[in-house]
């Protein structure tokens, strides 16, 4: 055996393992689809303030709206609407938003030039909002925690939920899931996924 054909054996040998190493470092995603329902809670409840106090390094605390219809408790169903796979809270925040000519805080009213009014009580054509989110999916034990980002108009809604972390089993996890639709006391469908380091 000639020295050259037993060194590409040797290196052969170690490709398995470099492949492996490198596949541990990848980050593991999951994939995610299904419909959420967000159900506001009671007057005077706001439950994400508690699950979800600050955020930030240092932590700093975040401003709830914690007006009626401004804090949900969440329900979230598998691909076919059938089973519950989930479920948390979400509540509404106000958020600076800047540009360079000033700056203002969420929610926010637009009024675009050629574009009908949309809004349903007629201030606007859409509205921009943030909030934050608190989901526990079944299954896994932990928590993951979104800041989320959205519009809506009378012609329906669009929202980003930006995994910011988690704990228990989603801990350092990262991710996005897109909810669409008018999801207030009704279903609408989400796709997105959820990673690990």
């Amino acid at each position: 055996m000639s020295r050259s054909f037993a060194r590409s054996l040797q290196l052969m040998a170690c490709l398995p393992v470099a492949i492996a190493s490198l596949a541990q470092a990848a980050p593991t995603c999951i994939p995610l689809a299904g419909f959420v329902r967000l159900d506001p809670q009671p007057p005077g409840t706001c439950t994400i303030a508690d699950r979800y106090p600050d955020a930030g390094d240092p932590p700093k605390p975040i401003s709830y709206l914690r007006a009626p219809g401004t804090c949900f408790s969440v329900t979230v169903r598998g691909p076919l609407g059938l089973m519950v796979i989930g479920g948390g809270h979400s509540g509404l925040t106000a958020e600076f938003i800047g540009n360079q000519t000033g700056v203002i805080a969420s929610p926010a009213v637009a009024r675009e030039q050629g574009v009908p009014i949309l809004l349903p009580d007629g201030s606007g054509t859409r509205q921009f909002f943030t909030a934050r989110s608190a989901i526990n999916l079944a299954g896994f034990n932990g928590t993951l925690f979104s800041a989320d980002a959205g519009v809506i108009s009378g012609a329906g809604a669009t929202e980003q939920l930006l995994i910011t972390r988690g704990d228990g089993f989603w801990t350092n996890a990262f991710g996005a899931i897109y909810p669409r639709g008018n999801i207030i006391s009704n279903w609408g469908p989400f796709n997105g996924q959820v990673c690990k380091p």
